[in-house]
């Protein structure tokens, strides 16, 4: 594993492709969750998006439904609605945060990484 420090990961996270998912790892409390809303910040403001979410998903708080979403049929087959977070973030541009993949049950973990 190599190390990266703060100021080298926002130069190199702001020019990423916005459909490149990027993994944080390091000791718990050192401030990564707060790193990612500062990212999103300096995307919204440097790309001028008046409406660009930040969506935050503690994944050691979800089950997979919460992921996934829940399911429904019409009589003859079922599929699965996703959550409204996960809708929103197909639909607009947003910053979606998967925090705490850690700490997830496997089957969360498995659900979060089909995203």
């Amino acid at each position: 594993m190599s190390t990266m420090s703060v100021s080298t990961f926002m130069k190199v996270a702001r020019v990423l492709p916005a459909d490149t998912s990027i993994l944080v790892r390091g000791p718990h409390g050192i401030g990564k969750s707060q790193l990612a809303r500062q990212l999103a910040h300096i995307v919204a403001r440097d790309e001028k998006l008046n409406e660009f979410e930040f969506i935050d998903r503690r994944l050691s708080q979800c089950s997979e439904g919460d992921i996934i979403g829940l399911p429904s049929t019409d009589g003859e087959v079922t599929r699965f609605n996703p959550p409204d977070w996960y809708k929103r973030a197909c639909v607009k541009p947003c910053f979606l945060l998967l925090d705490e993949l850690n700490r997830a049950t496997p089957e969360v973990m498995q659900a979060a990484f089909q995203i």
